[in-house]
């Protein structure tokens, strides 16, 4: 469920995944999820991350024109993780990072709710386009990070309930671009949160990607998965075992 811890080449415009016939169809249609059950301990964490997410990487080609990307450093959004609060106590997010980045910058995030378990936002695009696939009043009423608040829940839902009940999940958008000409990756998201008077991490062990196409060098997404897998071992199994 990403890594959890209490403290006191394709279409342009496109995302790339770089394992199609396994991790590729789970983000894409999000029919498999974690066992929220497993974690439904009185020790739990609040947030849980729904999809299954190891190995996970998204990328997109800058600039692309026709995906609204008009140079090598617009402003690029990525969504990937959809989280869960199994808790009776509302969360407060305190702050939201790029896990290890490397030649990217961190601009901002936002919290948005997938009410009843619907109307994803995209998993990387321009930042001025990532709320097309939302409908527009929820995108409209998305919090700011830090400070943005996930309502309290009924408790742990089982993976087989999820389409069943529509539980309303969230998705923290981060708002990114290269900070040099050329390409740029960040292996995930690192979120903090406070919940009844303790803090929390989590990290979203999945990759970002920009890959450079400025004054004809066009390096492709291909050629920048390798050096964000690189990064994945020591933490889990690439092949998600």
């Amino acid at each position: 469920m990403g890594d959890v811890s209490p403290s006191a080449s394709s279409p342009r415009g496109a995302p790339i995944f770089p394992r199609p016939s396994r991790v590729a169809a789970l983000l894409i249609t999000a029919a498999l999820v974690l066992p929220v059950s497993a974690c439904s301990s009185a020790s739990a964490p609040p947030i849980v991350v729904e999809t299954t997410q190891k190995g996970v990487i998204v990328c997109i080609i800058a600039p692309d024109h026709p995906a609204r990307i008009g140079s090598w450093n617009t402003p690029v959004a990525s969504a990937i993780g959809m989280y869960y609060n199994q808790s009776g106590a509302p969360v407060t997010i305190t702050s939201v990072s790029l896990l290890n980045p490397h030649n990217m910058l961190f601009h901002g995030a936002v919290l948005y709710k997938m009410g009843h378990y619907a109307h994803a936002i995209a998993q990387i695009s321009a930042w001025s386009t990532e709320g097309k696939g939302a409908l527009a009043s929820d995108w409209a009423r998305r919090q700011l990070i830090p400070g943005a608040v996930i309502p309290a829940e009924s408790g742990p839902i089982p993976a087989s309930q999820l389409i069943v009940k529509k539980p309303d999940l969230y998705q923290v958008a981060v708002d990114v671009s290269v900070a040099t000409p050329g390409s740029g990756w960040a292996l995930g998201v690192v979120m903090n949160y406070t919940a009844s008077g303790r803090s929390y991490t989590i990290n979203l062990w999945a990759g970002i990607g920009i890959a450079s196409s400025r004054n004809h060098v066009h390096t492709t997404c291909e050629q920048i998965t390798p050096a964000i897998e690189a990064g994945f071992r020591g933490h889990y199994s690439i092949d998600g075992s």
